[in-house]
Formats: structure tokens, sequence, C-alpha cells
């Protein structure tokens, strides 16, 4: 009975471990920032907040053309930051390396 259980017990964990869900749990958690797929600009637009605009950027992590979908920073080379969030369907559009604009930012704390 416990070797049935053993065997279960090792079969399930292996399955986990298989399909990531182990290595998803058992990885210590980075911030959220670390995560965000970010646009680094030459220059970063916030006067229109809570819209902002990177022009000149690079994609790190994120799409270059089109709409956004979910939480992206657009950090520019002067250390102004801003985190946008997702509005109703998108959160942003990437037309890069032109520009890329967030629709509802706000700035980082300690990101300008």
């Amino acid at each position: 009975m416990i070797k049935t259980k053993l065997a279960a017990t090792v079969t399930a964990v292996a399955m986990a471990a298989g399909m990531g869900i182990i290595g998803m749990a058992a990885a210590p958690t980075a911030s959220a920032q670390e995560e965000l797929p970010t646009y680094r600009c030459e220059v970063v637009d916030l006067q229109d907040l809570p819209r902002a605009t990177g022009y000149d950027c690079q994609a790190v992590g994120a799409p270059e053309q089109g709409p956004i979908f979910g939480e992206f920073r657009i950090q520019g080379w002067f250390g102004e930051t801003v985190t946008c969030e997702v509005i109703r369907p998108f959160s942003g559009i990437a037309e890069l390396p032109d520009q890329v604009t967030g629709f509802n930012c706000h700035v980082e704390e300690g990101g300008i």
C-alpha cells in the first residue's frame, strides 16, 4: 500500500514537473516590474498623462507593431519610467521604432 501511494506521488510529481507546474510554484517570484514587457525610448512624453508616448524606441519582450495587450512599461534614457495598464480593449499601440503610446499610464515610484 505504501509503495503504491509513493509510486502515485512520484508519478504525479513527474507529470507536474513535465508540465512546468512545479517550476512555477517553486520559482522565486520576481517583482512585476522586472517581468513587464518594456519599451526603451530616447524621449518619453508625459505631458498628457495618463497617456504617455515614447519616441525612437526598442522593444524588450514587447510587440514592435500593433496593439499592446496587458501591462507594459515605457522607459526613457533619463530615468523617466511609466507603467501602462489595460483599458479595454488594449493598453497601448506600438509603431516601432518611431513610437509607442500607452493609454492608462502612471509614473513609477522613483521613475522621474
